[in-house]
């Protein structure tokens, strides 16, 4: 196994990689593990950073969300904010997921795309996860709630790809060690869940 991820990459900056590395050969099996990163500036960059709508930056600077009216007026816009993040961050990485799919069928290799869980589309069952889950602001958690569910529709209707986002609901114990990266016994489980997939698609 090869690993070529990154902290923080997104899917078109590894299938950038991939395609000017030329590091898919014939035989090859590529898997695609993706989801969290792909959802937005709002989730990839820095807060201060990320707020690239004027009407929100303005409403932050006048200090709307101190009236009733106001917060109302910054949640409108925070959610027509993020929905604009959310479809260009899908087109972007669904356009980049079928370059892939082209260039791994062109060198004779296999792939298999992945979406991965998070706690902010997971089932909470303690404690724990929920003080993780709170940690995170409105901003990050409203932008991965609107992005998912078409990755999951995307998935579903590919022949190369599986969701995992339900993967830990029944377990009996924390895996998260964030809002998206998990222990080693999560780690196991998601190996596991891959290996059984790549069985059932006969890539193995």
């Amino acid at each position: 196994v090869i690993n070529h991820g990154r902290g923080g990459a997104t899917v078109l900056n590894r299938v950038s990689f991939l395609v000017k590395n030329r590091v898919i050969v014939k035989g090859d099996i590529v898997i695609l593990y993706f989801g969290v990163n792909d959802c937005g500036r709002l989730v990839r960059g820095r807060l201060s950073s990320s707020l690239r709508s004027p009407l929100l930056i303005l409403s932050g600077r006048i200090g709307l969300q101190k009236s009733e009216i106001g917060k109302w007026v910054r949640g409108e816009l925070l959610f027509r904010h993020n929905s604009q993040c959310s479809i260009s961050a899908f087109n972007s990485t669904v356009s980049a997921i079928g370059e892939l799919k082209e260039l791994v069928e062109n060198r004779g290799a296999k792939l298999l795309i992945v979406l991965q869980p998070n706690l902010f589309v997971s089932k909470i069952k303690s404690e724990y996860e929920e003080s993780l889950r709170s940690r995170w602001s409105s901003f990050t958690i409203g932008q991965v709630k609107l992005c998912y569910p078409k990755y999951e529709d995307f998935v579903n209707q590919c022949s190369f790809g599986i969701s995992l986002t339900t993967i830990f609901d029944n377990l009996e114990r924390d895996v998260y060690l964030d809002w998206c990266h998990v222990n080693a016994r999560g780690a196991e489980i998601v190996a596991q869940a891959l290996h059984s997939e790549l069985v059932k698609l006969q890539y193995v």
